[in-house]
């Protein structure tokens, strides 16, 4: 509840202090006296459009500031975390500053704030009733709550609210199953056909790439004879008269074999010719190895060419590298799956949907008994009141009307639809119609 507000510098108040208690407050005075202008005041502290007209003549700035007792109220805590405010202990301050020169100023317990932001934050904090404006108390979802409120009610109205909100879900996702049945049939053929499009080509792991490798080994084999033969000729010589690398290795280790009869610590060196020589034998025997492998296997480079071909149109049609086919292959498989089992799927959630109805209904019918019942209890203790406020023949009613039907249902109100009525005495309308025939003669 608001329980002090001051104002300084606003219209023809000066300071003032007002304090309010818990219970009826009144402001009285005779006209000019400033109650208007209080009332713009708290309006301001809610969010209200603030002018510079209401700055006091002679002032550069008017100030605003309302403290708020929070503890019977603890969402206000939560939107203040929302918006990133420090909750103070089981209180609000607001404090607007009005500018003659356009410059406001909104703080939230000592924070700033947007205008946009005090407006949410204050939403249902004041309600502010005048002539010929909206009040909430008139609409349909104010009074539920009051009467909630009044009965005790509010977790089975949010056990109710999140059950429906649950129904819509599941009743929303089978429409949306529903929608793209007509669909489906067409798109799980063609899912099929590129199933076994991809698994009818038989796919390997980076296939491609070792292909690719070996087509380019058989398109180069001339070339590589070719290196391999010169290379040969090095170490074995291209003819009688022409020495390669093993015969004049052979003719060192000859003469350091004599070397070492006559000087035996060269035997380390000698051991490093034999062997580089044991090495050279072993690289012209490896060569010989490598000449015989690069025999052409008749028609092999004719089929990498077909399979690289059909690498080539897949990748057309689904992109990316052979890896990255597998990959497609697996998200299709499991698409298709899932149109396999949408039938499965609509008959789960259809049998969710009706299991989630039939809880909301019960709970439902459950809080429209408890709302019909505290109505009465509630109807009676405001018509006492009306009474000792002089109005003996006021009678104050709420009309609950509930649905049968979970189509006209709501997350907040349920099945019911709730109305508070006064109703004035015969009397009273008779004495108003005659006063409306006077005035028309």
């Amino acid at each position: 509840m608001l329980e002090t507000l001051r104002i300084r510098n606003i219209a023809v108040i000066d300071e003032a202090e007002i304090p309010f208690k818990k219970g009826l407050n009144i402001l009285s005075g005779e006209t000019g006296a400033g109650k208007s202008i209080v009332i713009e005041a708290i309006s301001l502290l809610l969010g209200g459009r603030a002018s510079a007209d209401l700055v006091r003549s002679g002032c550069d700035e008017a100030i605003i500031e309302g403290f708020f007792m929070t503890r019977e109220i603890p969402w206000i805590a939560t939107r203040l975390e929302r918006f990133g405010f420090s909750p103070e202990a089981d209180s609000l301050l607001i404090r607007r500053i009005v500018s003659r020169t356009g410059r406001h100023r909104i703080y939230v317990n000592g924070e700033m704030a947007t205008l946009a932001v005090l407006q949410e934050l204050t939403e249902g904090l004041v309600d502010l009733c005048g002539q010929h404006e909206h009040q909430s108390l008139l609409r349909s979802q104010t009074q539920i709550e009051l009467l909630d409120r009044y009965a005790g009610l509010e977790a089975q109205t949010r056990k109710v609210s999140e059950i429906f909100s649950g129904a819509r879900s599941i009743r929303a996702e089978l429409e949306r199953l529903q929608a793209s049945e007509a669909e489906s049939s067409k798109r799980s053929d063609f899912l099929r056909f590129q199933i076994e499009e991809l698994k009818s080509a038989k796919l390997s792991l980076n296939e491609d790439t070792l292909l690719q490798e070996e087509k380019k080994r058989l398109q180069s084999v001339d070339q590589r004879l070719q290196l391999v033969t010169a290379s040969q000729s090095f170490i074995d010589g291209g003819s009688e008269d022409t020495k390669g690398a093993l015969d004049l290795l052979r003719q060192v280790q000859r003469r350091m074999l004599s070397l070492q009869e006559l000087d035996p610590s060269i035997s380390e060196l000698l051991d490093t010719v034999q062997r580089s020589l044991a090495e050279v034998e072993e690289a012209s025997l490896a060569l010989d190895r490598y000449a015989s492998g690069c025999e052409i296997e008749p028609g092999r480079l004719e089929q990498i060419q077909e399979r690289l071909s059909l690498f080539a149109d897949l990748r057309r049609k689904y992109g990316g590298s052979v890896d990255e086919m597998f990959l497609t292959l697996a998200r299709l498989e499991s698409e298709w799956t899932n149109f396999e089992n949408s039938g499965e799927r609509s008959s789960a959630l259809r049998a969710q949907l009706q299991s989630t109805e039939t809880e909301l209904k019960t709970i439902g019918e459950k809080l429209s008994a408890a709302r019909k019942k505290i109505a009465k209890v509630l109807s009676d203790s405001v018509t006492a009141e009306l009474r000792e406020l002089r109005m003996e023949d006021a009678k104050f009613s709420i009309q609950i009307e509930s649905h049968a039907d979970l189509q006209r249902w709501s997350a907040l109100l349920g099945a019911d639809e709730v109305q508070f009525l006064v109703e004035e005495s015969p009397l009273v309308r008779f004495q108003k119609s005659l006063q409306a025939v006077n005035f028309r003669d």
